[in-house]
């Protein structure tokens, strides 16, 4: 694994944006639905440390991102704010009452669920949402960490306040019952994250702008990329060859985490 120069931001940022454009990397969110307007979904993928790993996300603007890392493999899970935070009139179905969907209701199904049970539906030929459930055991080690990366306010309070309306308490900014849901769950799962420093969050402040201004700040630059990138025989100090995991949101390195993995 090539790493970025230790000299600041802007060395991360070239880095980002080269390894993010490298065609075999890989995304970890994506759509479903064939046509020209197919439909977002959230997405969670789990993989093992049986090879290199690069994996990433793009133009996060209000999206929430968890990152789940040991020493045998990674989750990373893509929730999008119109469709479990703040829940577009879309994205609520017709419950067995006859009634459309509760706020709750479509949390419960498109996040709670999606963590313990996994959502199977298929889409781009795998299931959206494999379940941390399922790969508890692989994130059991004293060096597992979760990262949450998600942005300071919630589009409504973005928009109120541009409209001229007072800021909400700092307390209230963006989703926090929702956060700390997702928190509860993946404590509840992986109690190895409970320790002290266990979980980690990252506040992101959403580009802003006309939707012009926006869509050219995410494809140019690297603010609103996530990049998880593992290497079997990363060159390190050591005199043989180590494992090596590390995690960045836009211009901040997140974690960084490397062992001799051959006398495993």
């Amino acid at each position: 694994m090539i790493l970025p120069a230790p000299n600041g931001p802007e060395q991360i940022e070239e880095y980002i944006m080269r390894e993010t454009q490298d065609p075999n990397v890989q995304m970890f969110v994506w759509n479903t639905g064939s046509g020209a307007k197919p439909s977002d979904v959230n997405t969670a993928i789990s993989r093992d440390f049986s090879m290199n790993r690069n994996l990433f996300t793009p133009d996060l603007k209000g999206c929430t991102v968890l990152a789940v890392i040991s020493r045998k493999g990674v989750f990373l899970g893509h929730y999008w704010e119109s469709i479990s935070f703040d829940p577009d009139a879309t994205q609520r179905l017709v419950t067995t009452t006859g009634q459309l969907e509760s706020d709750d209701e479509i949390w419960d199904r498109t996040v709670r669920k999606g963590l313990t049970e996994g959502v199977n539906v298929k889409s781009e030929g795998v299931p959206q949402q494999q379940s941390l459930t399922d790969f508890a055991r692989d994130f059991s080690d004293e060096h597992t960490k979760a990262y949450l990366i998600r942005p300071q306010k919630s589009q409504s309070q973005e928009l109120s306040e541009e409209g001229g309306a007072p800021p909400a308490p700092e307390a209230e900014w963006g989703y926090p019952t929702r956060w700390a849901e997702m928190r509860t769950i993946v404590e509840g799962l992986i109690p190895a994250v409970k320790k002290p420093g266990g979980w980690t969050t990252r506040v992101y402040m959403p580009v802003s702008g006309s939707q012009e201004e926006v869509q050219d700040q995410l494809d140019s630059t690297s603010r609103g990329r996530v990049l998880f990138k593992f290497d079997t025989t990363h060159s390190g100090s050591r005199r043989k060859p180590v494992r090596r995991a590390m995690l960045w949101s836009e211009q901040q390195e997140l974690h960084s985490d490397e062992w001799n993995g051959w006398d495993e």
